[in-house]
């Protein structure tokens, strides 16, 4: 049977489960984090805003739990009148936050009361207070809880009990004001969020306030993104990052001279393990503050136990995969190495957003992943939709057998994550110069691509080409004087170079051919190159 998520039945599984989640910070700079929010919401900083920056993976959502949960923080945004409004960009993540919320608070029908009293969500795709009142569990267990009471958590209005907003950018929350009220505002996944929209919310407020040359609704504003993971943004904010909300703020603060003490950067990623890392520290974090790994990958092994895979081998028959692509992952899995690329020398169509050759290996590991692991998740990415649509279907027509596979773009992967990701790179070459090809054009869409697993990174593609194509165009932009396209194109590289280092491919003045035959091993992967090409510098 089916269970439809509801507010209700999410409400009832917490309170089946007899107990809160106690939050702990992981990291010092998680918590030095959250310490910069709360010296803001307690007007306790030089300024009442400021921002934190957190790459892939360092659990940037923590500090706004514990921004709702801190006694004193509560205490003082009711003093002062004033809800604490959490933005996120989906739907998707709006009712994310709740379930965090909801699991930080909740153990029982008194404390599910009091929540529901104290909580609104806003957004256009949220889920039903409840299906049918007469059979609903939790109305019939909670006798204190009434079905108005779940209506109005889903876009009710904003009365005098409630603690908490929690909305998409989109909504106008401030329309659902009962009584005058000010807003604290965090924004959580600013990566892509022009300077304007988180506003939207608050518009009819402000709109009102302004006619009545009152002051402003808002008191507070925390913005927590990772301006390296902007992706699908229109050409005008890709060229200007000062038109989005994360780095305008880091800029006002540098202006001001705070930005020491109100903005924080978190370096340390509790999804990537080490080495896989580095790749995207060096090509884009080591001028940002870095990237570092919390987790050893030997730590993943064990957890996920990926040192299994041997008694299930001779299980995974008839999977259409070259015998060296086989010895590859045999060889990566037997020495627990968290890297495989193959190299391919099959290229796109100029015209096309489909390789079949690589959409062929990338389906054949999948299968055979999901066959080794049944337990694990295992996603297959790659940065055009043609592209993910044609392997998913693939897929399921040849190893839908061996059972559930996740195919996503990078900009539906954003945000997520898996155990082992199978990358699809997408066109190599650079394309003409107003018309880009997908990497040259937004560089941030390799590091969210790269930056989905929690144990193995496998890439399919021409890492090699891309490779020396970035070279060349940051070689050739940085004679010509272009420095954002010299910028650019060093992101890939540096990317690229550190991936090929890790699984044994040496860089050097004079370049390398490599073997098309056996696999070359290094400290933290293996590199299986199915073409000829020269790497070049």
């Amino acid at each position: 049977m089916v269970r439809i998520r509801t507010i209700s039945t999410l409400l009832h599984s917490q309170i089946e489960k007899g107990e809160r989640r106690q939050l702990k910070f992981s990291t010092n700079d998680l918590k030095e984090a959250f310490e910069v929010a709360k010296k803001i919401y307690l007007d306790e900083g030089e300024r009442p805003y400021g921002a934190s920056r957190g790459p892939p993976g360092v659990g940037k959502t923590t500090i706004a739990e514990a921004v709702m949960i801190d006694s004193k923080i509560e205490e003082a945004l009711r003093e002062s009148n004033t809800v604490f409004l959490y933005e996120a960009p989906t739907n998707e993540l709006v009712i994310s936050a709740f379930e965090r919320i909801l699991s930080l608070t909740v153990h029982d029908c008194d404390t599910a009361k009091e929540f529901l009293r104290s909580v609104r969500l806003y957004g256009s795709l949220l889920p039903p207070p409840f299906i049918c009142e007469s059979n609903d569990e939790l109305l019939r267990e909670c006798t204190n809880i009434s079905p108005d009471m779940l209506r109005e958590v889903v876009g009710g209005k904003i009365t005098e009990d409630v603690k908490i907003a929690i909305s998409t950018e989109f909504q106008r929350v401030s329309a659902r004001l009962k009584t005058k009220k000010l807003f604290s505002l965090f924004v959580d996944e600013a990566s892509t969020s022009p300077l304007y929209l988180p506003y939207t919310p608050l518009s009819d407020l402000a709109l009102k306030d302004l006619m009545e040359e009152s002051r402003g609704v808002l008191r507070h504003l925390f913005v927590v993104g990772d301006e390296r993971q902007a992706i699908g943004l229109e050409e005008a904010y890709r060229y200007n990052e000062q038109l989005l909300i994360l780095p305008k703020v880091r800029e006002l603060l540098e202006e001001e001279g705070v930005v020491e003490s109100l903005f924080k950067h978190i370096g340390i990623t509790l999804r990537l393990p080490e080495p896989t890392e580095r790749p995207l520290h060096k090509g884009f974090y080591e001028e940002l503050g870095g990237l570092r790994a919390y987790y050893k990958f030997y730590e993943r092994v064990n957890t996920l136990q990926l040192n299994q895979w041997r008694e299930r081998w001779g299980k995974c028959n008839n999977i259409d995969l070259p015998f060296n692509v086989l010895k590859t992952v045999e060889q990566a899995l037997s020495s627990s190495l968290p890297l495989i690329i193959i190299n391919t020398k099959e290229s796109y169509a100029p015209s096309e957003r489909v390789e079949p050759y690589r959409v062929k290996i990338a389906i054949g590991l999948a299968a055979l992943f999901r066959c080794l692991y049944p337990q694990l998740e295992i996603a297959v990415v790659g940065p055009y939709q043609d592209l993910v649509l044609v392997a998913k279907v693939n897929y399921y027509s040849k190893y839908g057998r061996f059972g559930h596979v996740h195919f996503a773009t990078i900009n539906t992967m954003l945000g997520k994550e898996a155990d082992i990701v199978i990358a699809m790179l997408g066109k190599e070459r650079y394309g003409e110069r107003d018309m880009q090809t997908v990497y040259f054009q937004d560089p941030n869409l390799l590091n969210v691509q790269l930056s989905r697993h929690r144990a193995m990174l496998i890439i399919v593609g021409d890492a090699i080409r891309l490779r020396n194509v970035a070279a060349k165009i940051a070689r050739a932009s940085g004679m010509k004087g272009e420095r954002r396209e010299k910028e650019k194109s060093l992101m890939i590289r540096k990317t690229i170079d550190t991936l090929l280092s890790l699984t044994g491919v040496e860089i050097t003045k004079q370049g390398r051919s490599m073997s098309t035959q056996r696999p070359g091993i290094g400290i933290a992967g293996v590199f299986l190159n199915i073409g000829r090409q020269r790497i070049k510098t």
